[in-house]
């Protein structure tokens, strides 16, 4: 899982590889699973957790490197 957080610059994009979990984005909720992909633009409090039987595997793409 990922805690709850926000990011001041940077956006995110997760990519679900395998798996079913709960995506987070402000007060909004989402199931996630395997093939989607989820945009975080800065600013954005998020947040995501294994709702599934198996491993939640994703990997997340950060731009710009630094928050700042």
């Amino acid at each position: 899982y990922v805690a709850r957080h926000t990011h001041k610059v940077q956006d995110q994009e997760y990519h679900v590889l395998d798996g079913e979990g709960m995506m987070q984005m402000d007060a909004k909720r989402q199931v996630v699973r395997k093939h989607d992909v989820i945009y975080i633009p800065p600013g954005v409090e998020h947040a995501i957790h294994n709702t599934g039987l198996t491993d939640l595997t994703f990997i997340v793409v950060t731009t710009p490197i630094n928050d700042e």
